[in-house]
Parts: C-alpha cells; structure tokens; sequence
C-alpha cells in the first residue's frame, strides 16, 4: 500500500499517555493526568520541556527519570 502511514504502538511512541501512566504506576485516571501534569509544568518550569508539548502527553525519558522507572 503507498502512502499509508503505520500507527505507532504504545511501545513505539516516544511519550506516554494517561492510560500508559495508570498501567505502569497503579492508578487511577484523575491520578495519572495530576502526575503528567505536574511532571509537565515543573518541566516546563526547569526548561527541561517546552510549552508546546502537547497537554496530556509527557516524554517516556522524563517521566522514567522521575520515578524511576527502568
């Protein structure tokens, strides 16, 4: 097929969503968008992150790094 684009798995995004967060930590859904969330704004905050970064997502490198995952 040309020109189909291949949809990226959650092991092949470079960022993890609020359903990847309740799956890796054990919490619920209001939790993990409080967690990205606060991940993102202290990011944004250390200049780590930018503003454009899409709400709601936050790069597998930085939230591994804060809790340390892997």
């Amino acid at each position: 097929m040309k020109g189909v684009i291949k949809k990226l798995g959650r092991s092949d995004r470079p960022y993890y969503e609020a359903a990847d967060v309740q799956e890796l930590l054990g919490v619920g859904k209001s939790t993990a968008y409080r967690l990205i969330r606060s991940v993102r704004t202290s990011s944004i905050k250390a200049g780590v992150l930018t503003a454009e970064y899409p709400i709601g997502k936050i790069p597998k490198k930085l939230f591994n790094s804060q809790f340390m995952i892997e």
